[in-house]
């Protein structure tokens, strides 16, 4: 799988994909046509078009999951919630940022969501945060049944 980060600051000054719909299309359309190995699209926190208007741009160029945002902001659906809604399943997502717990994992993983990013959690305590997380991820689990 190839992730596409479409929330570099570099890509925002100088190729503007949410500037218009056409813009979008214009970004991931050939990528999808010569890149064989599935593409992930990442998407910035705030993106300028509608949600269900960039998912269904990625939906129609063939791209079959996205990087977004698990925390919502002014009590507004995150763009994990609203990606979701917006594909109806058609679109894989992946969730990023606020997890650090295995009782917060669960929780994004319980909404829906193929899997997560936890990379300022490994920042903080380096690959030992994988450990903790699935031990504290399956206590969670354990604690269900």
């Amino acid at each position: 799988m190839i992730e596409v980060n479409l929330n570099d600051p570099h890509v925002h000054t100088h190729l503007a994909p949410f500037v218009s719909v056409e813009n979008l299309q214009r970004i991931v359309t050939p990528m999808r046509q010569v890149v064989s190995a599935p593409l992930v699209v990442k998407l910035p926190s705030k993106v300028s078009l509608p949600l269900a208007t960039v998912t269904a741009v990625l939906l129609d160029a063939g791209i079959p999951a996205t990087v977004c945002h698990n925390t919502s902001i002014n009590d507004e659906p995150s763009q994990v919630q609203s990606a979701l809604h917006a594909s109806r399943g058609k679109l894989d997502v992946i969730g990023v940022g606020g997890v650090s717990t295995g009782a917060e994992a669960l929780t994004v993983l319980q909404s829906g969501v193929k899997a997560i990013q936890i990379a300022s959690a490994v920042v903080r305590e380096g690959v030992s945060a994988f450990t903790r997380l699935k031990r504290e991820l399956a206590d969670n689990l354990e604690s269900l049944v």
